[in-house]
């Protein structure tokens, strides 16, 4: 399964991510951090990947069961 991650250090703290999705991505410190990987399936990830302006969000492949 692909999860999404973001890379802190790029992340220009936007909150597009958090915006366009809620379930997956909040705002701490002026950055974007992943909430509920889990929850990812209830957002158009694509199109808040395509929306970040610092293109901080990538995907990564974690076994099924890694994942709350």
């Amino acid at each position: 399964m692909k999860v999404p991650v973001v890379d802190y250090i790029e992340c220009v703290g936007c909150e597009t991510c958090a915006i366009m999705c809620p379930e997956v991505f909040y705002m701490s410190h002026d950055k974007a951090w992943v909430r509920d990987h889990a929850a990812y399936e209830n957002c158009d990830l694509r199109r808040i990947w395509r929306s970040c302006p610092a293109r901080c969000i990538t995907f990564v492949d974690v076994p099924d069961d890694s994942c709350p």
